[in-house]
């Protein structure tokens, strides 16, 4: 999924997810790539069932709310912090839930 705005992209891909009846059941490795302003860079992290779940439920109340925020962090919060707010596109944010909300799917 690419989000593009006036001062550059980002683009999240997952890559991976966790092996059922593993304790990394339904977990996902995402990959991140943001470019800005002439400047790119890319890596990946995991993130927890649990936080993905819940980043989720944030992002539907920001879309129905138009107010607040969502918030992605990884299972090493260093690794990615990922947060949504009102200013961002609102009429995006429909699009945008749809496909975050597929990522978790096999």
């Amino acid at each position: 999924m690419k989000l593009v705005g006036k001062d550059g992209s980002i683009l999240l891909e997952r890559s991976e997810v966790g092996p059922p009846g593993t304790p990394a059941d339904r977990d996902l490795l995402v990959n991140i790539t943001v470019d800005t302003q002439g400047f790119a860079a890319a890596d990946q992290s995991w993130v927890v069932d649990a936080a993905w779940s819940g980043f989720l439920a944030e992002l539907r109340t920001l879309e129905a709310r138009r107010q607040g925020h969502a918030t992605l962090e990884s299972a090493s919060p260093r690794d990615l912090r990922l947060q949504f707010a009102f200013a961002f596109e609102p009429d995006e944010l429909p699009r945008v839930l749809a496909e975050l909300e597929r990522f978790g799917r096999r």
